[in-house]
């Protein structure tokens, strides 16, 4: 009898242990860069394309396009950077604009 009330309380605390982390709020990750790093990038990105426009690599199409979406996203980062709990969730999206445009 006591061998089958041990047995019920090690698998009510097994229980436990599995479902509390599924149960718990998930924890945010880590940013992957500070915001100081995000518009660095950016602002050098957009120097580089600036570069590229006067070497006629790219059309004034492209550069304006380019360029817009460089802004939006340096605009993004530094208003991140000033109220980052309101951008939390976004905050993973910057760096990879940043290396897809790259």
């Amino acid at each position: 009898m006591t061998a089958v009330i041990l047995a019920i309380i090690i698998m009510a605390l097994t229980l436990v242990g599995l479902l509390r982390p599924l149960l718990s709020p998930p924890q945010r990750p880590a940013a992957t860069m500070p915001d100081a790093t995000n518009l660095e990038l950016l602002t050098r990105q957009l120097h580089e394309l600036e570069q590229e426009r006067r070497d006629n690599r790219i059309s004034a199409e492209q550069f304006q396009q380019y360029r817009l979406e460089l802004e939006t996203l340096k605009s993004l980062a530094a208003a991140e950077a000033a109220a980052p709990e309101q951008y939390a969730d976004r905050h993973s999206l910057i760096p990879a604009f940043v290396i897809a445009l790259g």
